[in-house]
């Protein structure tokens, strides 16, 4: 914890070595993960097994603060954040907006614009100091 004039900071006891496993050394994450985690583990862990993408974002999802976590195994493998009170008011708003807009809104297809005139640089600037596009 950090108390900076009167405000109290807390920080995740985490271990960026172990954080970086998948997301930027592209290990396997279905691999065993030891609880210390340094450069030369990592290199024994390419030399091993080789690397694999497509982890992105694994940290950012699996890193959730407690309070802040929960799961629901139906829908993800990783934890979602909770929504609290103040999101959820509006998201019922917006749900409500979209509801009242869309019951009111006919959406046709319409033609393209026609291709905007392209900007002459030579062209002068009058002095009404208007800007003069030409084609």
């Amino acid at each position: 914890m950090l108390e900076i004039e009167g405000y109290e900071y807390r920080f995740p006891n985490k271990n960026l070595w172990r954080c970086s496993w998948g997301e930027h050394f592209d290990l396997d994450l279905d691999l065993e993960i030891p609880d210390v985690v340094e450069e030369k583990v990592i290199l024994e862990k390419i030399a091993e097994h080789g690397t694999r993408s497509g982890e992105m974002g694994q940290c950012l999802k699996f890193c959730v603060p407690k309070e802040k976590r929960e799961w629901d195994r139906d829908f993800s493998r990783t934890p979602l954040r909770k929504l609290t009170g103040a999101i959820l008011e509006r998201i019922a708003g917006l749900e409500r907006r979209v509801a009242a807009v869309s019951a009111n809104t006919v959406i046709t297809r319409k033609r393209m614009a026609p291709r905007m005139p392209s900007f002459n640089m030579g062209t002068q600037i009058p002095e009404s100091g208007h800007n003069v596009i030409t084609s």
